[in-house]
Protein backbone atom coordinates (compact mmCIF):
# COMPACT_ATOMS: atom_id res chain seq x y z
CA UNK A 1 0.00 0.00 0.00
CA UNK A 2 1.35 3.44 -0.92
CA UNK A 3 1.99 6.17 1.64
CA UNK A 4 -1.09 8.23 0.65
CA UNK A 5 -3.28 5.12 0.76
CA UNK A 6 -2.01 4.40 4.28
CA UNK A 7 -2.75 7.95 5.36
CA UNK A 8 -6.24 7.68 3.88
CA UNK A 9 -6.78 4.36 5.68
CA UNK A 10 -5.67 5.90 8.98
CA UNK A 11 -8.02 8.84 8.40
CA UNK A 12 -10.89 6.45 7.66
CA UNK A 13 -10.16 4.38 10.77
CA UNK A 14 -10.09 7.54 12.87
CA UNK A 15 -13.31 8.84 11.31
CA UNK A 16 -15.12 5.54 11.97
CA UNK A 17 -13.43 5.03 15.35
CA UNK A 18 -11.90 1.70 14.26
CA UNK A 19 -8.64 0.06 15.23
CA UNK A 20 -6.21 0.96 12.42
CA UNK A 21 -4.21 -2.26 12.54
CA UNK A 22 -7.33 -4.42 12.64
CA UNK A 23 -8.83 -2.57 9.65
CA UNK A 24 -5.59 -2.81 7.66
CA UNK A 25 -5.14 -6.52 8.40
CA UNK A 26 -8.74 -7.32 7.48
CA UNK A 27 -8.46 -5.41 4.18
CA UNK A 28 -5.29 -7.32 3.37
CA UNK A 29 -6.80 -10.74 4.06
CA UNK A 30 -10.54 -10.63 3.32
CA UNK A 31 -12.87 -9.26 0.64
CA UNK A 32 -15.97 -9.10 2.86
CA UNK A 33 -15.77 -8.48 6.59
CA UNK A 34 -17.48 -6.68 9.43
CA UNK A 35 -15.64 -4.59 11.97
CA UNK A 36 -17.29 -2.76 14.88
CA UNK A 37 -20.63 -2.20 13.16
CA UNK A 38 -19.28 -1.53 9.66
CA UNK A 39 -19.29 -3.98 6.78
CA UNK A 40 -16.51 -3.69 4.21
CA UNK A 41 -16.78 -5.31 0.77
CA UNK A 42 -14.19 -5.09 -2.00
CA UNK A 43 -15.67 -3.68 -5.22
CA UNK A 44 -14.53 -6.73 -7.23
CA UNK A 45 -16.81 -8.98 -5.16
CA UNK A 46 -19.81 -6.86 -4.22
CA UNK A 47 -22.07 -7.93 -7.10
CA UNK A 48 -21.42 -11.64 -6.47
CA UNK A 49 -21.99 -11.20 -2.73
CA UNK A 50 -25.24 -9.33 -3.30
CA UNK A 51 -26.37 -11.94 -5.84
CA UNK A 52 -25.62 -14.75 -3.39
CA UNK A 53 -27.54 -13.01 -0.61
CA UNK A 54 -30.55 -12.44 -2.87
CA UNK A 55 -30.54 -16.05 -4.09
CA UNK A 56 -30.62 -17.19 -0.47
CA UNK A 57 -33.65 -15.06 0.44
CA UNK A 58 -36.60 -15.74 -1.88
CA UNK A 59 -38.96 -13.83 0.38
CA UNK A 60 -37.02 -10.59 -0.14
CA UNK A 61 -36.88 -11.19 -3.90
CA UNK A 62 -40.66 -11.53 -3.94
CA UNK A 63 -41.01 -8.21 -2.11
CA UNK A 64 -39.40 -6.09 -4.82
CA UNK A 65 -41.72 -3.61 -6.54
CA UNK A 66 -44.26 -5.30 -8.78
CA UNK A 67 -43.26 -3.31 -11.87
CA UNK A 68 -39.56 -4.05 -11.22
CA UNK A 69 -40.17 -7.80 -11.06
CA UNK A 70 -42.36 -7.69 -14.17
CA UNK A 71 -39.72 -5.71 -16.09
CA UNK A 72 -36.96 -8.16 -15.16
CA UNK A 73 -38.68 -11.56 -15.40
CA UNK A 74 -41.09 -13.47 -17.60
CA UNK A 75 -44.04 -12.54 -15.39
CA UNK A 76 -46.59 -9.90 -16.28
CA UNK A 77 -47.33 -7.02 -13.96
CA UNK A 78 -50.81 -8.44 -13.25
CA UNK A 79 -49.43 -11.84 -12.21
CA UNK A 80 -46.82 -10.25 -9.95
CA UNK A 81 -49.43 -7.97 -8.41
CA UNK A 82 -51.81 -10.90 -7.80
CA UNK A 83 -49.06 -12.97 -6.14
CA UNK A 84 -48.03 -10.09 -3.94
CA UNK A 85 -51.63 -9.25 -3.05
CA UNK A 86 -51.98 -12.91 -2.01
CA UNK A 87 -48.80 -12.55 0.09
CA UNK A 88 -47.00 -15.19 -2.00
CA UNK A 89 -43.67 -13.36 -1.71
CA UNK A 90 -41.54 -16.44 -1.11
CA UNK A 91 -43.19 -18.34 -3.97
CA UNK A 92 -42.57 -15.36 -6.26
CA UNK A 93 -38.94 -15.21 -5.14
CA UNK A 94 -38.52 -18.94 -5.75
CA UNK A 95 -39.84 -18.46 -9.31
CA UNK A 96 -37.22 -15.76 -9.84
CA UNK A 97 -34.46 -18.04 -8.54
CA UNK A 98 -35.65 -21.21 -10.28
CA UNK A 99 -35.91 -19.47 -13.64
CA UNK A 100 -32.52 -17.73 -13.43
CA UNK A 101 -33.75 -14.14 -13.21
CA UNK A 102 -31.79 -13.36 -10.05
CA UNK A 103 -28.74 -12.01 -11.89
CA UNK A 104 -30.90 -9.60 -13.89
CA UNK A 105 -32.70 -8.51 -10.71
CA UNK A 106 -29.41 -7.97 -8.86
CA UNK A 107 -27.82 -6.08 -11.72
CA UNK A 108 -30.76 -3.72 -12.17
CA UNK A 109 -31.18 -3.30 -8.41
CA UNK A 110 -27.55 -2.21 -8.04
CA UNK A 111 -27.74 0.01 -11.13
CA UNK A 112 -30.91 1.79 -10.05
CA UNK A 113 -30.48 1.93 -6.25
CA UNK A 114 -26.78 1.37 -5.64
CA UNK A 115 -25.77 -0.97 -2.83
CA UNK A 116 -26.77 0.95 0.28
CA UNK A 117 -30.38 -0.21 0.50
CA UNK A 118 -29.27 -3.83 0.47
CA UNK A 119 -26.17 -3.76 2.66
CA UNK A 120 -26.79 -0.81 4.97
CA UNK A 121 -30.03 -1.36 6.82
CA UNK A 122 -28.91 1.30 9.29
CA UNK A 123 -29.12 4.31 6.97
CA UNK A 124 -29.19 3.03 3.36
CA UNK A 125 -25.97 4.85 2.51
CA UNK A 126 -23.20 3.58 0.26
CA UNK A 127 -19.74 4.78 1.20
CA UNK A 128 -16.63 4.23 -0.89
CA UNK A 129 -13.00 4.06 0.09
CA UNK A 130 -10.68 3.35 -2.83
CA UNK A 131 -11.64 -0.08 -4.16
CA UNK A 132 -13.88 -0.73 -1.15
CA UNK A 133 -17.47 -0.09 -0.21
CA UNK A 134 -18.35 0.23 3.45
CA UNK A 135 -21.71 0.28 5.14
CA UNK A 136 -22.94 1.09 8.62
CA UNK A 137 -24.79 -2.02 9.73
CA UNK A 138 -25.59 -1.33 13.37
Amino acid sequence: METQDLRDLIDLANELDLDKRELFDAMESDNDFELDGYRFIHSNYIDDIQLDELENDPYILGCFNDWFIADNTDLSYDIVRALQDGEKFEELGNHIIDNNFTKEIQSEYARLDGYGHHFSHYDGNTNEFGDWFYFKVS
